[in-house]
């Protein structure tokens, strides 16, 4: 994040260098376009990311510091705790996982995904959440 480009000429010149970035190896075309038309705005005769690099890289150097409210909490939670991990994520990482593991009544882990796993499998998220609302 720190050194992601934050200008370009085009949404196709995004398009290019994202569809070669790691980090959106397991988007398909389809659902990287879609997530490029919600992250880059048009800004004075060129494309710029909707968010500073400054917030993602504050979103990253926190995400994984729960709320201490959440963490006395986490065990009220009704009726219960699902996590739904991607299996390659490079921000849900293992001491993360550990901690919150024992909360979980069900820990799923999709394969071929990242942190990124809402774009890169939507219909076997929305299955894992539908499944859960026919349980209840």
């Amino acid at each position: 994040t720190k050194y992601r480009r934050e200008s370009f000429d085009s949404l196709d010149n995004v398009y290019t260098r994202w569809r070669q970035n790691p980090s959106f190896q397991f988007f398909s075309d389809e659902a990287l376009k879609l997530f490029i038309q919600a992250s880059i705005v048009q800004s004075s005769g060129s494309y710029t990311l909707r968010f500073p690099k400054a917030w993602e890289i504050e979103i990253y150097r926190t995400m994984c510091t729960l709320d201490s409210f959440i963490w006395r909490n986490i065990h009220t939670l009704k009726p219960k705790l699902i996590i739904v991990a991607g299996q390659t994520s490079n921000t849900f990482l293992s001491g993360c996982r550990k901690k919150i593991q024992p909360f979980a009544d069900e820990f799923i882990t999709i394969p071929h995904t990242s942190h990124l796993l809402p774009f890169e499998t939507p219909t076997a998220l929305a299955t894992i959440i539908n499944k859960q609302f026919e349980l209840i």
